[in-house]
């Protein structure tokens, strides 16, 4: 499934500048692109753009060739699923029922999960290795603990395209890695997944492309080992020290301090 941004322009009432200007962002199905950026650089409002949670200003995102407006809200839950930054629950709710609830775009929202649904809830918890906080409180949850939940709920909904704001903050090395693995497995299995970080280097070894920008406007947009420490240097306005990775090919950047 094709998602693609033309034109994509917004900005918020009463706010200087756009957020987000003049994007093109065409992505075929199985895209791993990763969204890099300053903070104010425009890469969650574009994300939101991307899931149809804001409206643009000017330019359009398409889905599949049709205007993200063409589906209903159902419709475009189960074909793409989004994950914010610290997800807001104010209701009593197990990770269970949480996570259960990623199938509601294709059950209904009052209709029984059939035995197709439990085996997705099933296997998003076991991905991320929540299946023993099933039964506990989301509000009970640590950030990460929480974070990994949400999460699970965007995997059981088995939607093609994942769009995932800052999806590793907040979570320690171990969870880390749960997520990196279960991210390249969706990818060879074919999903488009989309996602921020200020992890760069996170982006960098693991995102086939990467999207750089700042002050909402597109600077690269590259594979990811086309991306020099320079570009990174001058997306951020730091130095960086760039050093081998001791186990194969590739490179870690750190910022220096002099």
């Amino acid at each position: 499934m094709r998602i693609e941004a033309r034109g994509l322009s917004f900005a918020y009432p009463g706010s200087t500048r756009p957020q987000v200007e003049a994007i093109d962002l065409p992505l075929p199905p199985g895209s791993f692109l990763g969204i890099a950026g300053p903070n104010g650089a425009g890469k969650s409002t574009l994300l939101k753009l991307l899931a149809g949670l804001l409206a643009p200003r000017t330019g359009e995102v398409r889905l599949d060739g049709r205007p993200l407006g063409a589906y209903s809200r159902r419709a475009l839950a189960s074909r793409v699923a989004w994950v914010g930054q610290a997800a807001s629950l104010p209701f009593p709710v197990t990770v269970g029922d949480l996570v259960a609830s990623g199938r509601f775009p294709h059950t209904g929202l009052f209709a029984p999960l059939t035995p197709s649904d439990h085996d997705a809830v099933r296997e998003a918890m076991e991905a991320l290795d929540i299946a023993p906080l099933a039964g506990k409180r989301v509000q009970a949850l640590s950030g990460g603990e929480r974070q990994l939940a949400v999460l699970a709920r965007a995997l059981a909904t088995g939607a093609p395209i994942l769009l995932l704001d800052e999806p590793v903050a907040h979570l320690d090395p171990r969870h880390h890695a749960d997520i990196a693995r279960l991210l390249l497995g969706a990818h060879r299995a074919g999903r488009t997944i989309v996602l921020s970080s200020h992890d760069y280097n996170f982006l960098r070894h693991f995102c086939a492309d990467l999207l750089l920008l700042k002050e909402g406007r597109a600077v690269l947009h590259a594979p990811a080992g086309e991306v020099r420490r320079g570009q990174w240097e001058a997306l951020f306005g730091v130095p960086f020290l760039e050093a081998p990775l001791p186990w194969g090919p590739g490179s870690f950047i750190v910022p220096r301090v002099e």
